[in-house]
């Protein structure tokens, strides 16, 4: 619709340039205005509803994570009546306020004047309100002041203690560029094989480990993108409950090509990972916040390692696990990956296949192992 408005603009400009007669003028006049305020409150509309849309996105996700969190506390559920109502609302706020920030872009904070979280007891429902104050771009000269508007979201969570069962969110980025098809002698096994095929048996082995811990797919999800040079889009696939999706782009797609920048693949995984949806799948089958992980695997140098560190960065911030696996990198390669996960424990070295799966199953034990129960 506004490009249309646009167009239909540039459009009368152009015949007003052509146009020899007086008759047109006038009538340009009268037609221009309108055709201008029309595209400009059709702009303001669409930034209204992005700011509501990604601030309540956000809010829904923040506000089922903080409930969960409260749920499974055993804070306050040895405390009766009144008192223990106000520690948990204490701590929902408390929680709330923590993911909401990690998952909303600070120039949308901005715009929003107030956000308050409580329980009502008449619904058993946690309840987030938002208060808006949105600054017009276009016609700010016609409002006293910002506009205002507020909106309301609410989540039924039962309070009583539950079996906690674990859950998992994994995005794995993984090297396709051309030195992934370089072939490595292994002097300990007695043979010889690709980096590429190296990185196929270590996802079988990680693979094998989720479909043991969660053979009903119930608990895990992972996802997957691979990436090369800058103008390549990848292979992916969209995290997902089944762990076959993963096998069949690491097994069929990898093309072993191009060089080295993850940034892209990095941007989408995080987006992935961060977004609301994940917390609902898995409230429908284990009713927990999951651990979120992305696993970032190189054997290589990063040729945009600044911009692929910022990403990394914004994951770290919003709460979700960076690990980091460097195979048979050269120069500064692995330390780069280092600045990633920025954590010593979930980074990863490995000089041969043997190593490389290993990398990985310990990642998969960390990331997520046997189920463990509280009463």
């Amino acid at each position: 619709m506004i490009k249309k408005c646009l167009k239909n603009t540039t459009a009368l400009f152009t015949r007003f340039g052509r146009d020899r007669e007086a008759t047109f003028a006038p009538l340009f006049g009268l037609t221009l205005l309108p055709m201008v305020l029309g595209s400009a409150m059709l702009i303001e509309y669409g930034s209204m509803t992005d700011l509501k849309e990604e601030s309540m996105n956000a809010a829904d996700t923040a506000l089922m994570a903080a409930a969960v969190k409260v749920r499974d506390s055993s804070d306050f559920l040895e405390t009766d009546g009144a008192t223990g109502l106000q520690d948990a609302e204490w701590m929902m706020s408390q929680a709330f306020e923590s993911f909401f920030k990690a998952n909303l872009d600070p120039k949308i904070l901005t715009q929003i004047a107030e956000y308050q979280t409580h329980f009502d007891s008449t619904t058993d429902e946690f309840v987030a309100n938002l208060d808006f104050s949105y600054q017009p771009d276009f016609f700010g000269a016609f409002f006293s002041g910002p506009i205002e508007f507020s909106e309301q979201i609410r989540v039924k969570i039962d309070l009583a203690r539950v079996e906690y069962v674990p859950a998992l969110s994994m995005m794995l980025i993984l090297d396709d560029s051309g030195s992934m098809g370089w072939w490595v002698e292994d002097k300990d096994l007695g043979t010889w094989y690709t980096r590429t095929e190296a990185l196929q048996a270590a996802m079988s082995s990680l693979m094998d480990h989720f479909e043991r811990m969660d053979p009903t797919n119930q608990l895990i999800r992972t996802g997957v993108r691979t990436y090369a040079s800058s103008n390549y889009n990848g292979k992916k696939h969209k995290i997902h409950w089944d762990q076959g999706k993963v096998r069949n782009i690491v097994n069929n797609h990898l093309r072993s090509s191009g060089s080295t920048y993850a940034e892209k693949a990095m941007k989408w995984g995080f987006n992935q990972i961060k977004h609301s949806r994940e917390l609902k799948e898995h409230q429908k089958k284990s009713g927990n916040v999951p651990k979120r992980a992305l696993v970032l695997m190189s054997d290589g140098v990063l040729h945009d390692a600044s911009k692929t560190h910022k990403v990394c960065k914004q994951a770290r911030d919003a709460n979700i696990e960076v690990y980091t696996v460097a195979f048979l990198s050269y120069g500064n390669g692995e330390e780069i990956l280092k600045q990633c996960s920025k954590d010593e424990s979930k980074h990863f070295f490995a000089k041969d296949a043997t190593e490389l799966i290993a990398a990985f199953s310990k990642i998969g034990e960390e990331t997520f192992d046997r189920p463990s129960f509280t009463q």
